[in-house]
């Protein structure tokens, strides 16, 4: 896509010119693009990215975890660190991209336990605010005295049966 600066140019609140993306040239391949995806689909499933999972939901993306340059001693730091967490969902149909960077966290600093749980909390609300995600799993279970329903295995109504 060409760059661009401006999306539209409006006038009391009407937009009067537009500014539509420019497609210039593929950067990289499809089977790139789709072995790239399936490599930040295995972080969040099985590597740095597992506390970024979200039932239901296909998640890819990528932890990092940096030392900070300290200027004053002219090396990089033993306690000062970034920790940052890319990620899109639903990774087959992306809908939302989310970066959280985390500038000298406290205490523990790894990527894996700072940033990604927060990703995994700002995805949950932007799923449920967009109205996108799999469908709630509803069960009833029903016993000699009462039946309940479940919705995504949290009791939601109990009712108790009367027998005639």
């Amino acid at each position: 896509m060409e760059p661009k600066i401006i999306k539209s140019i409006m006038y009391n609140n009407e937009e009067k010119q537009i500014f539509e993306p420019i497609k210039l040239r593929r950067v990289i391949s499809v089977k790139t693009a789709q072995t790239v995806k399936n490599m930040l689909e295995s972080v969040v499933d099985y590597g740095t990215g597992t506390q970024a999972k979200i039932e239901g939901i296909k998640v890819a993306g990528k932890t990092g975890t940096a030392q900070k340059f300290d200027i004053e001693m002219k090396k990089y730091s033993n306690s000062k660190y970034v920790s940052l967490f890319a990620g899109f969902l639903p990774a087959d149909n992306p809908r939302i991209t989310i970066l959280i960077v985390v500038d000298e966290p406290k205490g523990d600093y790894w990527a894996s336990s700072v940033a990604a749980p927060i990703f995994k909390r700002i995805a949950l609300g932007v799923l449920e605010y967009m109205n996108i995600g799999p469908a709630p799993q509803i069960a009833m279970v029903t016993n000699a005295e009462n039946t309940t329903l479940l919705k995504a295995g949290k009791e939601v109504k109990t009712v108790r049966q009367f027998n005639h």
